[in-house]
């Protein structure tokens, strides 16, 4: 894998990452987790890239933000959709401005699964630093209860 792929998530694009490269532990680090998608003219949930968040599960926002998912032309659906924001990008903005956050129809959280196969309700109100630290494989953090 080159230097511009070697991100901390699990997936991402041209990336072949193993259990060997989850260095902070299987059940700390997150594969995948809740996305709404809006309808076929909404791109979330479809797309990685090679930005820092990796892939379509972002850390840059906690889950159930508030704050608009940031998607490139085409990609936010016409008709705004009930707790789904979303700001179209232009083409050519930078991948690394792109993201979206992970967003479920339940009360108060989404779920997820870790690379240990396990799966959990995380609040909404979980910190953005445990949050993003569950998104990394080899951020060497300790991360304890969430």
């Amino acid at each position: 894998m080159d230097e511009e792929n070697s991100l901390t998530g699990m997936f991402c694009t041209n990336s072949s990452i193993d259990f060997a490269d989850i260095t902070d532990g299987a059940s700390n680090t997150m594969l995948l987790a809740e996305n709404l998608k809006g309808g076929s003219a909404d791109g979330r949930g479809l797309f990685t890239h090679r930005g820092p968040t990796s892939a379509s599960v972002y850390f840059t926002q906690p889950p159930n933000s508030t704050i608009a998912d940031r998607m490139n032309t085409g990609g936010c659906p016409t008709v705004p959709v009930r707790n789904q924001p979303c700001q179209t990008m232009a083409k050519n903005h930078p991948f690394d401005d792109w993201y979206a956050a992970a967003r479920s129809s339940h009360t108060g959280g989404v779920q997820v699964a870790l690379a240990d196969g396990s799966t959990h309700f995380i609040s909404e109100n979980i910190s953005q630093e445990v949050w993003q630290n569950l998104g990394a494989r080899n951020d060497g953090n300790v991360i304890g209860e969430f």
